[in-house]
């Protein structure tokens, strides 16, 4: 089944279940941005690795997913379930283009929940997948709260993502090993 999607102001081509491609960009005529990171991020996404490695290579994408990633736990740290939903599209069509469907399918699971305890709940799958993601880069920060969980914030005070405005220091760097 052929389908078109639109997120983002993009628009996705979907042939097939794992057949994804960017099918127009804004203010492209011929149907396709033909950029080489398009194509290098869409043309086969089934044999992308999940790994933070892969995302690097995909159309270079990492720094996209790690600053949508970081309005997702900012929303959440403000009990903003539409701003944490709207944010998780956005790293979905991220992860999309970089070809990382598990990536996309945490992020999915936040932007889907229907209550901000799910999206919390979703939030800690989708930590785990971008903490790689964020490993070295000077401006993030990976966090641990005993009570919660961990995530990633950029540098500054902690904002815990998973106990919202009634802990919302909670937490701290976590330790290098």
């Amino acid at each position: 089944m052929n389908t078109t999607i639109k997120l983002l102001g993009l628009l996705f081509f979907v042939s097939s279940p794992g057949a994804l491609r960017l099918a127009a960009a804004p203010g492209d005529s011929d149907g396709c941005c033909a950029t080489s990171a398009c194509n290098m991020a869409m043309s086969n996404p089934s044999s992308t690795p999940a790994g933070a490695d892969a995302m690097a290579m995909k159309g270079g994408m990492k720094t996209e997913i790690l600053s949508s990633y970081v309005k997702v736990s900012s929303a959440l740290a403000a009990d903003d379930l539409a701003a944490a939903k709207n944010a998780a599209s956005e790293v979905v069509g991220h992860a999309g283009m970089a070809g990382n469907k598990d990536l996309a399918a945490k992020a999915s699971a936040v932007a889907n929940a229907a209550k901000i305890d799910e999206a919390r709940d979703a939030f800690k799958a989708l930590s785990s997948a971008v903490e790689p993601l964020a490993k070295g880069e000077q401006d993030y920060v990976a966090m641990h709260c005993p009570m919660a969980g961990d995530w990633v914030q950029m540098k500054g005070p902690t904002r815990n993502p998973y106990m919202g405005k009634a802990m919302l220091t909670c937490g701290g760097p976590k330790a290098s090993k």
